[in-house]
């Protein structure tokens, strides 16, 4: 898995911009996102493509289990919420296992007991 991987915006691309509300909280649900030009977007927010994995780095977020593949993106490339941690699978780890791990209660109590910081996980 590669963690937030680089991703190229060509000038004045429309592309997909979500924030954590917009995640599903279970399997099927679609995520809702808005359209926009790529140069008019923050320069913080973070960087995914089609079929990466999306994660909230804040308590609230990761509790809920708001964790999606990014799917259906405009120009198959999307803008996002500075506190999205972005994982892009390899062929050999599918993006629904990686999904299921992370909304595993195993993994968010361990998490949960691990984290540090005002209200976010590292």
């Amino acid at each position: 898995v590669n963690i937030d991987p680089k991703v190229v915006f060509l000038p004045d691309t429309m592309v997909s911009v979500l924030d954590i509300p917009s995640l599903p909280s279970r399997f099927g649900e679609k995520i809702n996102g808005k359209k926009e030009i790529s140069h008019k977007i923050r320069k913080d927010y973070s960087s995914f493509e089609e079929g990466d994995v999306l994660f909230p780095n804040l308590e609230i977020g990761f509790k809920r289990k708001k964790v999606a593949v990014a799917e259906n993106l405009v120009n198959k490339k999307g803008r996002g919420s500075n506190k999205f941690y972005v994982f892009r699978c390899k062929d050999e780890l599918l993006a629904e296992y990686l999904i299921a791990y992370l909304r595993s209660s195993m993994f968010v109590s361990q998490a949960s007991a691990a984290a540090t910081g005002m209200g976010s996980y590292r």
